[in-house]
């Protein structure tokens, strides 16, 4: 691909109300995602929202079971955590993960060797904060645009400044001629020397 290409990414999900915005818009553009989502929001109707997103061509990434700080758990749990979502995921859609990104970014050498999956950070756009608005994401997505570039952006309930910032986002990066690829298309077609780590960027 000869232009630059950006993956957006959005934890937190699934659910029947802000991932369906996002989806719509994402319909809209012709542009596609990776969803990290959490075992626990799987349900039988956040499955179609899934099966939905794969049929647009996005990607379901594994953000663990219930959300916990990794690395306040024992091996042997984080283990669980992220077997339970895998498991509920290739229910869902009959696909198995191999993208994982683990909640708040807490990891260390031990998570590394336990969980068989291509982990991945990227550049936040802080959209978990409520009191960044609309504007300040917008701002904070594009300034940190470029191509390779993995932004993170949450898809929970409520996140409505998040959709609208996408729309916006989304237009811009079209205009500066982005492509738009999922996390696991973003590796293969970069081939980082390391397949652990994509984007490994702390950026809060």
């Amino acid at each position: 691909m000869d232009k630059p290409v950006i993956a957006l990414t959005f934890d937190d999900g699934p659910n029947t109300t802000i991932t369906v915005q996002i989806l719509d818009i994402l319909e809209k553009h012709d542009a596609v995602a990776t969803f990290f989502v959490k075992g626990c929001n799987i349900t039988p109707e956040t499955t179609k929202v899934m099966q939905r997103a794969v049929a647009l061509g996005c990607e379901i990434a594994n953000h663990t079971e219930n959300h916990p700080n990794l690395t306040h758990l024992g091996i042997d749990d984080v283990k669980k955590e992220v077997a339970s979502a895998t498991k509920k995921i290739f229910e869902a859609i009959g696909q198995k993960p191999k993208i994982f990104r683990s909640p708040y970014i807490a990891e260390n050498d031990e998570i590394y060797a336990a969980v068989p999956l291509t982990f991945i950070d990227g550049y936040h756009v802080a959209d978990y904060d409520s009191n960044n608005d609309v504007a300040f994401r917008v701002d904070r997505a594009l300034s940190q645009a470029h191509d390779g570039a993995v932004l993170i952006m949450h898809d929970f309930e409520g996140n409505h400044q998040t959709v609208e910032a996408l729309e916006i986002i989304i237009h811009a990066l079209k205009e500066q001629e982005y492509g738009f690829v999922t996390a696991g298309e973003l590796i293969d077609l970069k081939k980082p020397e390391s397949l652990k780590f994509i984007n490994n960027l702390h950026l809060w």
